[in-house]
């Protein structure tokens, strides 16, 4: 594999018509050809890591464009997910310090998104979406997923063969929270 294409994250092969450069190794009709663009597990890995970078690039210029921080969709969805949390649980699941954790949520309990109740005796606050939080993580996620829909429409029956292979991908991945 080229490093050129394991090192750009800006050029990730996709189907198109280009046999050199950037895209190197790529078929218009059938996408990577075998052997050219990951010849190993690791250069698969590579390959796997940046294009969920690029898709998580998505997310956050979909964030920006609804006017939230990408943290704060973060927190959204880990709430949505998970239901109401504190802030050490938040930071657990996001694998952020707690420091940091604590000014994201600061900032989304400024602008709305996020209400706190206390935790039954605890000191400890419990975080929830608002209904205005809610409202603007739809707005934001139903961007990234138009977007991740119209890509799909184009591979036909291959799309949900992604979809069971990411599955299992991340189904074989070490829960680090």
């Amino acid at each position: 594999m080229t490093q050129e294409i394991l090192m750009n994250d800006d050029r990730v092969p996709s189907p198109a018509n280009a046999t050199v450069g950037p895209r190197a190794g790529v078929d218009a009709a059938v996408g990577p050809r075998a052997g050219v663009d990951a010849e190993t597990v690791a250069d698969q890995a590579r390959l796997i890591a940046r294009y969920v970078a690029r898709i998580e690039r998505l997310n956050k210029a979909a964030a920006r464009n609804g006017e939230m921080d990408a943290s704060h969709v973060r927190i959204l969805w880990m709430l949505a997910t998970h239901g109401p949390m504190t802030l050490a649980e938040l930071s657990r699941r996001l694998v952020l310090e707690q420091s940091t954790v604590n000014r994201q949520v600061n900032s989304a309990l400024k602008n709305g998104l996020l209400g706190r109740d206390k935790d039954g005796d605890r000191k400890a606050y419990v975080f929830h979406a608002t209904g205005e939080g809610i409202e603007a993580f739809e707005r934001s996620i139903s961007v990234t997923t138009a977007q991740l829909e119209g890509a799909l429409q184009g591979m036909g029956e291959d799309a949900s063969t992604l979809v069971l292979l990411m599955e299992r991908l991340v189904a074989d991945l070490p829960d680090t929270f």
